[in-house]
């Protein structure tokens, strides 16, 4: 039986059963769930089910999908989980089915695994998971992309320059947000948005600003989606999403500004730092992160609504 709850009801029981399996690759926190799952947000809806047997949970499924129309008609599964001794016994297709005709009811346009706003993981995890890929691959939902994270264990060279630095006002935020707004997505604008002062590195050409990197730290007041596995590492720090407008590329102005970054966060105390959801692993070695530590796939599935 698959029944509507409340998140708060349920994050207890999928924070046990998930970390008992999961511990040491893709531990979830009570941090976690309260940000991104239980708590409300303006931007996006989170709706959480249930699957029961005899009255127990056996199975939790996670869905969004954005609040706000200028955002595509698509439901992001942002989680599902099935306890081991009840997998391979259907429950797991019901869920996924459950999730295609909500989909299709409410007029989504596709159903998208993982990367949901405010997301816990930016895909299906590649490590140590084949099962899970044949099951969405069997369900004719097709590969989107691939995407890594990476990480950096040691501070880099120290990085002068006067044209970076955190943002100091409000007036420097909306001044970044402008910029965000005309050269990059409507998602990275969002996320800038929300963020705090203290968590953004504007850098600037003569007053005009160029490129910006979103900081997190676990002493922020919000985890940004580079910070989803802070329990796994002793004190982690993150990064992204960041650019550098297009007549400015080509300089080496993107390595600054990720030195500068790594720089600030090692000083706050990180013992590593992640950059996350990227293809770019060339340009981020040559930044100083010494090795891909997560990889994921995001994969899709056309429901013909619309």
């Amino acid at each position: 039986m698959i029944k509507p709850v409340l998140a708060s009801s349920v994050w207890a029981w999928l924070l046990k059963h998930w970390n008992e399996e999961f511990h040491n690759s893709f531990p979830l926190s009570q941090r976690l769930g309260n940000e991104k799952v239980i708590q409300a947000n303006p931007n996006y809806q989170g709706d959480v089910f249930t699957y029961e047997l005899k009255g127990e949970v056996v199975g939790v499924l996670i869905l969004k999908y954005y609040l706000r129309d200028d955002f595509p008609k698509h439901l992001y599964l942002s989680l599902l989980y099935v306890l081991p001794t009840k997998r391979h016994q259907g429950v797991g297709g019901q869920l996924l089915n459950f999730a295609i005709a909500y989909a299709k009811k409410h007029g989504f346009r596709k159903v998208i695994t993982g990367s949901d706003p405010s997301c816990l993981f930016s895909g299906v995890f590649i490590n140590h998971n084949p099962d899970v890929h044949a099951f969405f691959q069997k369900r004719h939902f097709t590969e989107v992309y691939k995407n890594m994270n990476l990480i950096c264990v040691n501070k880099p060279q120290t990085i002068h320059s006067k044209m970076i630095r955190i943002v100091a006002s409000e007036a420097e935020k909306q001044a970044v947000l402008a910029m965000i707004k005309q050269h990059f997505s409507k998602r990275w604008w969002l996320d800038v948005r929300d963020a705090q002062w203290e968590e953004l590195i504007m850098m600037q050409d003569q007053g005009q600003v160029i490129g910006f990197l979103r900081l997190s730290h676990e002493s922020f007041k919000q985890l940004a989606n580079s910070m989803n596995l802070h329990q796994k590492y002793q004190h982690l720090g993150g990064i992204g999403p960041l650019g550098i407008i297009p007549f400015y590329r080509g300089r080496g102005l993107g390595k600054q500004i990720v030195q500068w970054a790594l720089n600030h966060l090692f000083q706050m105390g990180c013992s590593e730092v992640i950059v996350d959801w990227t293809g770019l692993v060339s340009f981020y070695q040559g930044c100083g992160f010494s090795h891909i530590s997560q990889e994921y796939i995001i994969y899709q599935y056309e429901t013909e609504v619309g």
